[in-house]
Formats: structure tokens, C-alpha cells, sequence
């Protein structure tokens, strides 16, 4: 392991830069608390610059930084209302050596925001991330193996992922882009975005909205307050598409099997391929989308239901 601390004092703040580099784990987790985490892999240098002004994680123009791309590497970015306070946070790393390693920023005594941890960790591609999250930070991934993130008061990104991916927060939207497996979303407050999804989709929100793009197929689609916007190219089961306040809006597959109910308790229900209606009390319209098949149910308490042609 390499480790390397940079510190410097400013009128109104401290900052520390502490850098380790880890031999290949079976697999890895990564948590901070008060901080952003971002996952990249080597080759996708950001360009970020150390304190003392030379690049760091990913600067391929300084070779005393220079690393094995089957590493590990977490950078940690601390500032802190005083050099007290600054000690009272620490990165501590357990495992590794052939075995899971597990990275985590602990606090001593309350994390009431003197302190922020911000952590940058520098993967192989093909290195499975268990479990990713962050607290009072965003949490952004790229081109990782990446199966569940969470983030508390923040959002989460994650473009370019292999496998099964799980993405969590309270408080912040959720957005995932090219994830080569199934995806299951969720908040308790923020919006949720699918887009070419080599898999199934699953979302569900307390209050945001969710949009699906380009996906092989959806799950269940579900929010409390919000409106729905999604792609329906196949569904594998009966599935269910509701929205107890807000719009719902389905493009469906040319080859989509299912038997569909759309309704409204207030609303109106547009569908051409099936029919319409409009009413101030329920309305409900019926139909099949190719041969048949499994149960669709599309639903909204207060709101319009459009399903395309």
C-alpha cells in the first residue's frame, strides 16, 4: 500500500489530500459520510490536480504517481473548519490481499459538518463495486462494475455500467445510462432516469417523477406524486405502471405482447390502439398489444393516461 498526505492551512479552512493504493481485491465497497464519491476506471482521467498543483489519481504526466492499472486507488479530499476538526475524520481501509477490501471515512463524535470527505477511487473496469454510498454527498460512477449505490441528501450517476445495478437515495434523483443488466430505482424524494438499459427497469419514488428511455423491457413503474414518461419495447410478468398523482405516458414496442387496463379515477385515458375515454369519475379502457400476453396495468388517481400508437 502507498500513502501519501498533503495538508495545507488557508485564513478560513484546512485541507488534506491523502492518496493509497491497493493490489487487486476480490472486490470492493466504498462509503463516505459529508462528501461526493466518484468511481472511474483507469484511462478515464478527469484531469484533477493535487493541492501542491501536480496531477493526481489520474495524471499520467507524473510517473512517481503513476500506478498499475489492476489497482485500486482511493484519493481522499478533507476540509475542515480547523486542524481540530480536520482529525476528526479518517479513512480507514480493512481487507484486501486477495481479499474483499472495504474503504470507509469514519467520524469521531458528531459529523456536523466541520468536517467533508470527499473520496475519488480509481478502479479496473472489470472489478466488482458491491456497494457504493455516500451521506450528505452525490455520488457519481463511470464505466464500473457496479451493483449498488446509495446516497443520502444527494443524487446519484452512473453512466456505463456491467451487470445488475441497485441505485438508492433519500433526497436526490437518481439517473443511470447504458447499464449493461437489469436496473432497480429508487427515492423517497427526487426523479428517476433509465436510459439505454441492456435489461429490465424497476423504479419506484415516494415524490419525483420517472422516465425510462430505451430500455429491453420494464418492471414495475411506480411513484406517489409525479409523472411517468417510459418506453415499453416488452414486459416478462404482470406488471404494473401507477402514479397516484401525475401523468402517465407509455410508448409501447413494436413488439410488445401484453394485455393492458389502463384507468383513471380522474382523468382522461388515451390510447388509440385500444380506444378512449374521458370522465370525471373512473375511466378505464382495455386492449392487447400483439398476441397477448402478460398483465399490464396502467393507472393514475388524479391525472391522464396516454399510450402511443
Amino acid at each position: 500500500m502507498l500513502q501519501e498526505i498533503l495538508s495545507s492551512a488557508g485564513t478560513h479552512d484546512v485541507h488534506q489530500t491523502e492518496t493509497r493504493v491497493f493490489d487487486r481485491p476480490t472486490a470492493l465497497t466504498v462509503e463516505t459520510v459529508n462528501g461526493d464519491l466518484t468511481l472511474d476506471t483507469h484511462g478515464n482521467g478527469n484531469g484533477r490536480r493535487d493541492a501542491d498543483g501536480t496531477h493526481g489519481a489520474n495524471g499520467a504526466d507524473d510517473p512517481e504517481k503513476a500506478h498499475d492499472t489492476d489497482s485500486v486507488q482511493v484519493v481522499a479530499e478533507t476540509s475542515a473548519t480547523s486542524q481540530s476538526a480536520l482529525a476528526n475524520a479518517q479513512l480507514v481501509a480493512e481487507g484486501g490481499d486477495g481479499e474483499p477490501l472495504a474503504v470507509r471515512v469514519e467520524h469521531d463524535g458528531e459529523t456536523d459538518g466541520s468536517v467533508r470527505v470527499d473520496l475519488d477511487v480509481t478502479v479496473p473496469a472489470d472489478l466488482d463495486i458491491e456497494h457504493a454510498a455516500t451521506t450528505n454527498g452525490e455520488c457519481t460512477a463511470h464505466g464500473v462494475t457496479l451493483h449498488r449505490v446509495e446516497a443520502t441528501n444527494g443524487g446519484c450517476e452512473v453512466i456505463e455500467t456491467a451487470g445488475a445495478l441497485h441505485a438508492e437515495t433519500t433526497n436526490g434523483d437518481v439517473t443511470v445510462r447504458g447499464v449493461d443488466g437489469d436496473v432497480q430505482l429508487s427515492s423517497t424524494n427526487g426523479h428517476l432516469s433509465a436510459e439505454s438499459v441492456d435489461g429490465y427497469v424497476a423504479a419506484r419514488a415516494t415524490t419525483g417523477g420517472i422516465t425510462v428511455r430505451d430500455p429491453v423491457g420494464i418492471d414495475d413503474l411506480a411513484t406517489t406524486a409525479g409523472r411517468i414518461d417510459a418506453d415499453v419495447p416488452a414486459v416478462r410478468g404482470a406488471t404494473t405502471v401507477e402514479s397516484a398523482t401525475g401523468a402517465v405516458r407509455l410508448r409501447p414496442g413494436p413488439g410488445l405482447n401484453a394485455s393492458v387496463t389502463a384507468s383513471t379515477s380522474v382523468g382522461s385515458v388515451t390510447a388509440p390502439a385500444l380506444g378512449s375515454a374521458h370522465g370525471l369519475s373512473t375511466v378505464r379502457v382495455e386492449g392487447t398489444f400483439g398476441e397477448g400476453g402478460p398483465a399490464l396495468s396502467v393507472s393514475t388517481h388524479v391525472g391522464s393516461i396516454t399510450v402511443e400508437e
